[in-house]
């Protein structure tokens, strides 16, 4: 019997009350006894597939399955996906942990000018008339929010569909004036915040030294209510210090969910911290989401249109840095080696940076086997992770992210 049974079709995984069994291009998932799962797994890892699980496998999801159904196509438009705009290097904090070297990315602080973002949106125009989202960055990007002003009120004469704004803040700044901005143009805030006060204040200092960084937050916040506005997302960073104070990450989403409600929290681990998890091989997760994101991440996998397993950066998304300099994307801002150009830049300049740098990029890429990956339903990479946490040692993050993937389904199926 030769039922050609793919073993990087499934994900299998178990614990002592129980198994599961994922199988990708149908996208169903089954619970079965940890006996059985074990059997399974050991036999599709070994590649040692008997004709009984042969039969079991294609009478339970292969015979079901319609693959012409399952078959996904890249999606190509015209224009920017995503664009960011670091407006400023300048930041008010001095967060202990924060990958941007204190918002200037190891470099000299500075400001975008009014004739800068000129030169950006007439840049962007060249791309194409569409835009999908623009993000607003620092530093901490409110230190400059004349210039966000500025750049919402020229697009909006300019482009025929409005693009989603968004900002990432550490909400310790909101002028009264922007607020107006932020319904005039519905947008998105993601702010930053590590949990109770007290943890909070240790690791987001200000730097004049005497504020009080999660209560200028907290009213904040209030301020934006009280105009029937809110934020949308909370990102906390867990550290070895919320480590070293007792703080679990199930005690910082029971604090966000008992004090702060519905919003999206994001809790992603301090990058050293991470790395340590991952040379453990802990189960813990970087990038953890809870509540209604880890629902909306698992609808994700199973109702994606687009079969893409890296970000776009370099490509349909790009960063533009205060001073013009064109990046992938912020991540990449820290280093001048991955600059794609500049919006001061003559044209056959920029065209020839950004070749140089979307042939690392594409390289990158090359090196991977995504079709024949398990992960590859659950799987999307950050180009600067690859290139600044990795090292471009992709295998290493692929097997993470399986190992990764693997522990967020037995969740799953555990709460079914």
């Amino acid at each position: 019997m030769n039922k050609k049974i793919k073993p990087y079709d499934y994900v299998i995984g178990f614990d002592k009350s129980f198994g599961f069994i994922h199988h990708i291009p149908s996208k169903r998932i089954v619970k079965c006894k940890t006996e059985l799962a074990k059997i399974l797994k050991e036999s599709l890892e070994k590649k040692q597939i008997d004709e009984q699980v042969e039969q079991f496998l294609f009478d339970t999801f292969e015979k079901k399955c319609n693959y012409s159904d399952c078959q996904k196509a890249e999606v190509v438009k015209k224009g920017l996906s995503r664009l960011e705009i670091i407006i400023t290097t300048a930041c008010n904090l001095n967060c202990s942990y924060c990958y941007a070297d204190g918002g200037n990315y190891g470099r000299q602080r500075m400001t975008m000018s009014i004739e800068t973002a000129d030169r950006i949106i007439s840049f962007i125009i060249k791309k194409g008339d569409q835009i999908g989202e623009i993000v607003f960055f620092g530093g901490e990007p409110l230190l400059g929010f004349k210039t966000i002003m500025y750049i919402c009120d020229k697009l909006d004469m300019i482009l025929l569909k409005r693009p989603q704004y968004k900002i990432v803040s550490n909400f310790t700044v909101l002028p009264n004036e922007f607020i107006q901005y932020i319904e005039k143009y519905d947008i998105i805030i993601t702010i930053s915040l590590d949990g109770p006060k007290e943890i909070t204040n240790k690791l987001r200092v200000p730097r004049d030294g005497v504020s009080d960084t999660y209560e200028k937050v907290v009213k904040n916040i209030e301020r934006l209510k009280e105009r029937k506005l809110d934020v949308r997302c909370i990102e906390c960073t867990f550290t070895e210090e919320h480590e070293r104070t007792g703080y679990t990450k199930q005690d910082l989403v029971n604090f966000f969910e008992n004090n702060f409600g519905e919003y999206d929290l994001y809790l992603c681990d301090e990058h050293k911290y991470a790395k340590r998890l991952r040379e453990k091989e802990e189960t813990k997760e970087v990038g953890e989401l809870f509540g209604k994101s880890r629902a909306r991440v698992l609808e994700g996998w199973y109702k994606r249109g687009v079969d893409t397993h890296f970000c776009n950066a370099g490509f349909s998304m790009i960063a533009v840095y205060p001073d013009g300099s064109i990046f992938p994307c912020h991540g990449f801002a820290s280093s001048t080696q991955w600059e794609m150009g500049n919006v001061y830049g003559s044209e056959n300049e920029n065209r020839e940076k950004s070749l140089i740098v979307q042939k690392l990029l594409t390289e990158i890429k090359e090196k991977s086997d995504c079709k024949r990956c398990t992960a590859r339903e659950g799987c999307l990479n950050c180009m600067s992770e690859l290139v600044f946490e990795w090292n471009f040692k992709l295998e290493d993050n692929c097997k993470w992210k399986r190992h990764r993937n693997e522990k967020v389904l037995l969740e799953y199926c555990r709460n079914k």
